[in-house]
C-alpha cells in the first residue's frame, strides 16, 4: 500500500504542474544524503513528501525524524507527511510546531479505492499546496 500511496500522491503532483521524481537521494545543508519518497518542485515551491502505510498511527518520533531531514535540506523547502493510518497527538503537535503537513486517510481515501482515493487526496493537496 506505501507505493501505491507514493504513485497516487505523485500524480495528483504532477497534476498540479509539479515536476517530481520518486525516491531520490539528495544532498543537504550539513553534507548528509537524505532519501525522499517524493520531490515535487514547481517554480520556487520545493516539497518533500514522505509516505508510510503503518498498522498503528503514525509516532512523534517519525515526524521528529522527518522534520529533521526537511530542516536539513534547507530552505526553500516544505515537508509533506502523508499516511494511511492516523497520526499520535503527540505527532500532531510535532508536526504543527515544525510546519510539517500532514496528510492521512481522511485526506487521501480509504485503502483500496484508487478513485476516491485520488479526489480526495488532490482536494486536499490543493488545500496544502
Amino acid at each position: 500500500m506505501g507505493k501505491k500511496l507514493e504513485t497516487v500522491l505523485e500524480q495528483i503532483f504532477k497534476a498540479e504542474g509539479y515536476l517530481t521524481q520518486k525516491k531520490q537521494k539528495i544532498s543537504s545543508t550539513s553534507g548528509y544524503y537524505h532519501e525522499i519518497d517524493i520531490l515535487a518542485v514547481k517554480d520556487n515551491d520545493r516539497i518533500a513528501v514522505e509516505c508510510k502505510n503503518y498498522l498503528s498511527p503514525v509516532g512523534v518520533e517519525k515526524i521528529r525524524d522527518f522534520s529533521e531531514k526537511v530542516r536539513d535540506l534547507g530552505t526553500p523547502w516544505r515537508g509533506v507527511f502523508a499516511s494511511y493510518t492516523a497520526f499520535t497527538p503527540d505527532a500532531l503537535e510535532c508536526a504543527k510546531e515544525r510546519h510539517i503537513e500532514l496528510l492521512s486517510q481522511d485526506d487521501i481515501g480509504p485503502d483500496g479505492a484508487e478513485a476516491e482515493a485520488d479526489r480526495h487526496a488532490h482536494e486536499r493537496l490543493r488545500d496544502v499546496l
